[in-house]
């Protein structure tokens, strides 16, 4: 069915002011904000540059809004749209002087991570940074100016700040060839970042030696003799063990691990290539090591234990596909160096941290204490690049008597078309993925990949009963859904999934109920990817206005003016309404005209339609409970999401609150669950907790008169489990 939802159309409509405007009124948080301008440019044909023009500058105007400076954070980290950060600063040059702080202020973090799209971006940022030194050190030296100096030395500071996190960022490393390096914008740069620096030494040395240490690494990248900023030379920082190369590996990991992209890959075969093989591995094992050690310090427990996976079941993976033929010889001596150069207060808080499951089931003694290095070193010699008895030669002492190494390998190929054609699917998925965190070098992998190939193979084959079971499983097991990144791309798996609800093939079905929980729980598993990772919508589906996935994802929450709708569409939300709620129940009729994309698309429109309908007397309180009792059977389960989403989003703009609280506390608090809901249940909490949550505690803070029959204490018990699942909120 072709179906013309208008919001995504009326908003191609709008101007990127009124879209700006509008969120801004409503608090539409960052990420929707961003979804909607995506869904904006694609829609409506506008270039990015126009829109980058409309949506940078001229929204500066209304003030130094906290969640305008969060939208402005949101799209500089937006994938797609990278290139937009310089023009981001540069239309903060014409504003005041404390807005232009608070920009810069909030994009200082973006600098250091940001991923230029192509040599013009880094010339746009050459520019807007020469602009700021410049300007800093000028007003800075007007002590008696009629600007306030308190405020010329925020904007010093703030400047230093971002020229620290540009010279930083390896990123631009990639686009500055030696003729590059000639032009213009970088020399001007040159000569007012040596400006700004002799200022700074006079009224800051502190911060004057941390800007001059930048620039020198970013001299030293230029491959040219370094600037002489007549100051005094910086004793440089006593270097990490894998010397520059932490800082692009923990960059892997920020946000969600992407040790399975293509970019890792590239990263890694670039300090293999412009190193001495045993240089190369002395560096990666090193820079594993010490981000390892970092997250402990951070006390980041879920990153701690991703390390340690990377370093003993990914790391030795990479050695094997990046340099398979270097003799055992080089290995052992390259980490006979790197793991011996270990200091010995890290080695003893990594040590230290193994009582976990995860060190548990990697340790090869019994008896002896827990060594990260021989659990590392186990798994080289399993996969045959270490000899057993290299352990001693490389540690120099007897620490593992006999490694177990006869583990086999999952067979690949084999462990798929075994699955795929095993009439219990249910029970081999189960069984692939049970304890799968704790899995050796030789089994992890491969299961990510046998995981990887059957998710690509049913959606192919739109074999959904499996995909489904499937989807489920990896949902229920939030660290399986980090371990498939360390081997996998996002786009692996998720990109065949949206591709198949994209193309969802609806006819002829005979049991409708099975292909709506079908399709709703392997969307279920697209959200959780999405809203866990905080993933960018051209990381989940195609640009295409006909996309399902697109039309979800960027009008989650919202309902439709009932008056805007189609007559086809206003058929199939008033034929819901009345199945809900009348006496004859969801028939076949209803869930064969109406397919799983069409309904899920309307699920927001009809609770904002019954709350509506409640608060007339139109539909008593007993009908309503009773309508709502569908919503907890598996195949309108996945819906919930939408209902949820609205109701999050839209509950404080409603006058009266005993409707939607009570639709709340059903939702939430469901009186029962048969078995098969309570896993997608389960997927549902933790996909709206946090915002459900964040609604109901602004109730409880602000609304003076609240219903009696909320039991608002076991709603937050309930919620308060999962509101660490969802990111970027």
């Amino acid at each position: 069915m072709d179906t013309n939802y208008s919001f995504v159309s009326a908003e191609a409509n709008l101007s990127v002011n009124n879209l700006l405007y509008s969120s801004l009124r409503n608090r539409t948080d960052a990420k929707e904000f961003v979804n909607r301008l995506f869904a904006l440019i694609k829609s409506s044909g506008i270039s990015e540059e126009i829109i980058s023009e409309q949506v940078l500058k001229a929204p500066i105007t209304t003030g130094t809004d906290p969640l305008h400076l969060k939208y402005l954070i949101s799209i500089a980290d937006s994938e797609w749209a990278s290139g937009l950060l310089p023009h981001i600063l540069n239309a903060a040059k014409d504003a005041d002087l404390e807005l232009r702080i608070d920009v810069i202020q909030a994009l200082t973090p973006c600098t250091k991570t940001w991923n230029p799209k192509s040599v013009n971006d880094v010339k746009q940022m050459c520019n807007s940074l020469s602009f700021y030194t410049e300007l800093a050190a000028s007003d800075s030296l007007q002590e008696f100016s009629d600007m306030k100096p308190v405020f010329n030395e925020i904007q010093r500071d703030v400047t230093a700040g971002l020229l620290i996190s540009f010279g930083t960022n390896e990123n631009i490393q990639y686009f500055l060839s030696p003729s590059e390096i000639a032009n213009e914008e970088f020399k001007k740069m040159h000569d007012s970042t040596r400006n700004f620096i002799g200022y700074l030494r006079m009224t800051n040395r502190p911060l004057s030696e941390k800007v001059e240490e930048s620039a020198r690494r970013f001299m030293r990248l230029e491959k040219q003799e370094s600037v002489d900023y007549n100051v005094a030379k910086v004793k440089p920082a006593k270097p990490a063990l894998g010397d520059q190369k932490v800082d692009w590996m923990e960059r892997m990991m920020d946000g969600r691990p992407r040790f399975g992209s293509s970019e890792f890959r590239t990263r890694a075969t670039l300090v293999i290539d412009n190193e001495s093989s045993d240089v190369a591995i002395t560096r990666l094992t090193c820079s594993a090591f010490d981000c390892l050690s970092n997250a402990i310090l951070r006390q980041h427990q879920t990153k701690v234990n991703l390390w340690k996976i990377f370093i003993i079941n990914r790391l030795p993976l990479l050695f094997q596909e990046l340099l398979s033929n270097i003799p055992r010889s080089t290995y052992e001596f390259a980490l006979r160096r790197s793991l011996s150069s270990i200091n010995e207060d890290t080695l003893s808080m990594v040590n230290s941290t193994s009582n976990n499951d995860i060190d548990a089931m990697f340790s090869t003694s019994e008896t002896g204490p827990y060594d990260i290095r021989i659990e590392f070193l186990v798994s080289m010699i399993k996969l045959g690049i270490l000899g057993a008895d290299s352990v001693d030669r490389i540690l120099g002492n007897s620490a593992l008597q006999e490694p177990q190494i006869s583990e086999m390998q999952l067979e690949i190929n084999e462990t798929v078309e075994r699955i795929s054609t095993d009439y219990d699917c249910l029970s081999s998925i189960k069984n692939l993925v049970a304890d799968i965190d704790t899995a050796s070098c030789v089994r992890q992998g491969p299961t990510i990949t046998v995981i990887v190939k059957l998710i690509s193979l049913w959606a192919s084959r739109h074999e959904t009963f499996k995909l489904r079971m499937l989807c489920q499983e990896i949902c229920l097991n939030t660290f399986l859904m980090e371990i498939m990144l360390i081997y996998a791309d996002v786009a692996d798996f998720i990109s065949p999934l949206t591709s198949c609800l994209d193309s969802w093939n609806y006819d002829d079905e005979e049991n409708f109920q099975d292909n709506y929980t079908d399709f709703g729980t392997i969307l279920l598993f697209v959200t959780s990817f999405y809203y866990h990772f905080n993933l960018q919508l051209p990381e989940l589906c195609t640009k295409s206005e006909d996309s399902f996935c697109l039309k979800y994802f960027t009008t989650s929450g919202n309902a439709f003016p009932v008056e805007s709708l189609q007559q086809e569409n206003s058929d199939l939300l008033g034929g819901w309404i009345m199945a809900l709620y009348d006496t004859n129940g969801i028939s076949d009729e209803l869930m064969r005209t109406c397919t799983p994309m069409d309904y899920l698309l309307l699920v927001p429109t009809i609770f904002q339609q019954s709350v509506a309908a409640s608060n007339r007397n139109i539909l008593d309180i007993d009908t309503l409970k009773g309508g709502l009792e569908y919503f907890l059977q598996p195949f309108l389960l996945p819906s919930v999401v939408g209902a949820l989403h609205w109701l999050s989003f839209h509950m404080w703009t409603l006058v009266d609150l005993a409707t939607p609280l009570q639709i709340l506390q059903t939702l939430i608090l469901p009186p029962t669950l048969s078995e098969e809901a309570q896993p997608l249940h389960e997927i549902v909490l933790r996909l709206c907790s946090l915002p459900v949550y964040n609604i109901v505690q602004e109730i409880l803070k602000k609304v003076p008169s609240l219903p009696v029959n909320i039991n608002f204490v076991s709603i937050i018990d309930v919620l308060s489990p999962h509101l660490q699942f969802r990111k970027g909120l």
